[in-house]
């Protein structure tokens, strides 16, 4: 078959795991930035690459929650044409946004640390009322990596972070801080409904983010039951087909969910793992393919 790993991520450590991958199973594959895509919008034709002459069966995304509009639109009009996208632009979209993502996933119950939306008129000893006092963690809509999330410790910090955000025009969640988890997570990576590997992750710096972009060190992790049950039921719920899920193993309150990533780094925790995940998403790529084909027919 042939097709595109389709990423604004142009340094990403998962791009050449990914097209490795492709090649070492026969398919002809190459790595396609949005903004060099040509999308017709009224025609139904496949969107055409500038940098490529492969017309794609395939389209792995890797387009996480700081990919541009554009890049979705191009999802799309792949889709139209038939071209098989994991993960699809519905899933992409719904993932995008932490708010949504904490919405959808609250509303099925999932494990997770307390959290708010603040409206423009809420004092920060109100937010703390309500999460149940400082520390809290506070969450751009729309980051990756660590980036964009923060911890306050005090009533003052918490004021003036929001109004400064505020002022940004940033759209941002509140989130109850579990101390006892602090500079520790764990991250699932999730394929076609099932969790496939899992690393612990801890902080080297005395962060309370455990990110490895960060500084983060990984230590591979047998999941329990109950880890792998939350990080598939999360994937399932957001419609990702490939998901890393991200969960702090809190000693008193046993596994909460804080993060979804519809673009999961695969570089440490192919490290951590010694599996080669990359392979496992182009064998589920092989079998969506498959399935419209077969669909289709």
């Amino acid at each position: 078959m042939q097709g595109w790993i389709l990423t604004h991520l142009e340094r990403s450590p998962s791009t050449p795991l990914l097209l490795e991958a492709c090649h070492a199973r026969g398919h002809r594959c190459e790595v396609i930035h949005p903004r060099d895509c040509l999308v017709e919008l009224c025609t139904g034709r496949v969107p055409r690459a500038a940098t490529s002459g492969i017309i794609p069966d395939f389209v792995i995304t890797k387009l996480g929650s700081t990919a541009p509009a554009y890049a979705l639109g191009v999802v799309r009009a792949l889709e139209a044409a038939g071209v098989v996208c994991v993960n699809d632009s519905v899933s992409l979209e719904r993932a995008r946004d932490k708010i949504r993502v904490t919405q959808e996933l609250a509303a099925v119950g999932t494990p997770m640390p307390a959290s708010l939306a603040p409206n423009r008129d809420m004092r920060a000893a109100k937010a703390l009322d309500l999460l149940g006092g400082a520390p809290v963690i506070v969450k751009l809509a729309r980051g990756t990596k660590g980036v964009g999330v923060m911890l306050c410790e005090s009533r003052s910090a918490l004021q003036s972070l929001m109004e400064t955000l505020w002022g940004l025009g940033e759209e941002f969640l509140l989130q109850r801080a579990v101390t006892d988890s602090f500079g520790a997570d764990i991250r699932v990576l999730v394929v076609g409904n099932r969790a496939v590997a899992a690393m612990r992750r801890s902080a080297t710096n005395g962060d309370f983010r455990a990110n490895l972009a960060g500084g983060g060190v990984a230590m591979p992790l047998t999941p329990t039951p109950e880890q792998c049950r939350i990080a598939e039921a999360a994937a399932a719920r957001l419609g990702l087909a490939v998901a890393g899920v991200d969960l702090l193993d809190s000693a008193s309150e046993g596994p909460l969910l804080i993060e979804v990533n519809s673009a999961p780094g695969l570089g440490g925790i192919t490290l951590a793992t010694g599996r080669d995940l990359a392979g496992d998403i182009v064998e589920f790529v092989e079998g969506a393919v498959q399935s419209s084909v077969a669909t289709a027919a």
